[in-house]
């Protein structure tokens, strides 16, 4: 049901917010959820090399398998990934803002505070945990969504396209300045992140954070406001997920997972970027190389959706899917937790693994962190309604602690 162009809850959810404070959370979409759930491993597969090794240097490449994990990871997952998380983050917007619709509720408060949650913890993980936080960048970018809500469907999709465009530029000079040397930071980031938990702090706080970010909001800056836009536009205009491409053929999600894939490959192909210093020359050839692999990212990033939520439509029941969905109900959470635990792993306060593993190993130790947190989402949801992350920003959006337990 659409309410003012927006996504109005079901059935199900209005049975809900008028039952009594401790009733069960509003019915959610599997499917939808299943794809945040596969977006959470996506991202944390790509976030491992950036916890494992300095930012500006990247990983040792000794061996075929080496190189084959590298080659996988830039073709299959960096850079893709992001998109689908900010898509739904602009759909979860177009969806918030059609339950304060159809619920009399004044939305500008409610999202102004949904944002400055964001960038707390953003803060906070960025200081302690990750200099590659997205929230602060989400909690900027928020700003313009909100001023683009009144926007038609083609409009939104229209700017979304532009956004891109100006993306891919930005990604491709980004990557050319990554492969410029930082030379003598490297010594300096070593001690720090192989010394103790606040020797650590203290380097992202007056070092890292101020390469990171900057980094961060030029490469994922235009393309997470661009599908910041696109999610907002597909949910305005019904298509996502209310009548989605992907109920009807399997053909339009694997033409595009093909046609991304191949535009991912044939750029790593022509200029695998590695992170080193380049030969004279080179940055020309990173630069038109990323161009490509940037304009196939979304491409990439839309076969993977559509084929996903088709998977779950069809098998909502199946164990991957019912893995995936549980996932993608405490994507915060996950998210937040997932730098904890690789900042033990790498961190000299605890596993102290920092520069010492293979990309094949990155890979491996992705997954383990991805299983940990889904087992722990299944033991933390049968006693808990929320995670512990999405109650937090629940509860001061609406100004009121949220039933927690079960």
């Amino acid at each position: 049901m659409i309410v003012s162009g927006y996504p109005a809850p079901g059935p199900a959810e209005e049975v809900t917010r008028q039952s009594s404070p401790t009733a069960a959370p509003p019915q959610r979409d599997r499917a939808v959820d299943a794809l945040r759930g596969f977006a959470l491993f996506g991202i944390i597969l790509v976030n491992v090399p950036f916890f494992a090794y300095p930012i500006y240097e990247g990983p040792a490449i000794t061996s075929l398998a080496d190189q084959i994990a590298f080659s996988a990871l830039s073709a299959l997952a960096i850079g893709k990934f992001f998109l689908i998380f900010s898509f739904l983050f602009g759909f979860g917007f177009a969806t918030s803002i059609g339950a304060d619709s159809k619920a009399g509720r004044a939305s500008g408060p409610r999202f102004a505070r949904r944002l400055l949650g964001l960038l707390a913890f953003g803060m906070l993980h960025a200081v302690f945990f990750f200099i590659g936080d997205i929230l602060m960048l989400y909690a900027a970018l928020g700003i313009l969504l909100w001023f683009a809500r009144d926007l038609g469907p083609r409009t939104l999709i229209a700017l979304s396209l532009a956004a891109y465009a100006l993306a891919a530029f930005a990604q491709a000079a980004a990557l050319t300045a990554v492969t410029i040397d930082q030379g003598d930071t490297l010594s300096r980031a070593n001690a720090a992140y192989l010394g103790g938990f606040w020797d650590a702090v203290r380097f992202r706080l007056n070092e890292d954070i101020w390469i990171g970010q900057p980094f961060i909001l030029v490469f994922n800056g235009p393309a997470a406001l661009s599908m910041f836009l696109a999610g907002l536009g597909l949910a305005k205009s019904g298509r996502f997920p209310g009548r989605p491409l992907h109920r009807a053929s399997p053909i339009l999600g694997w033409s595009l997972l093909a046609s991304g894939l191949f535009a991912s490959i044939a750029s790593f192909v022509w200029f695998p970027v590695t992170y080193q210093p380049p030969a004279d020359g080179a940055p020309v050839g990173v630069f038109l190389a990323a161009m490509v692999r940037s304009l196939g990212a979304p491409v990439l990033a839309a076969g993977y959706g559509l084929l996903i939520m088709r998977a779950a439509d069809k098998a909502p029941n199946h164990p991957i899917n019912t893995l995936l969905a549980t996932a993608g109900q405490m994507t915060l959470t996950g998210y937040l937790f997932h730098s904890v635990l690789l900042s033990f792993v790498f961190g000299g306060w605890g596993l102290a693994l920092y520069g010492q593993v293979s990309p094949l190993e990155c890979l491996g130790i992705g997954a383990v962190t991805y299983a940990a947190l889904v087992g722990f989402f299944i033991l933390w949801r049968k006693w808990f309604r929320y995670g512990p992350d999405e109650w937090a920003l629940r509860s001061w959006v609406d100004l009121k602690f949220k039933p927690f337990r079960k």
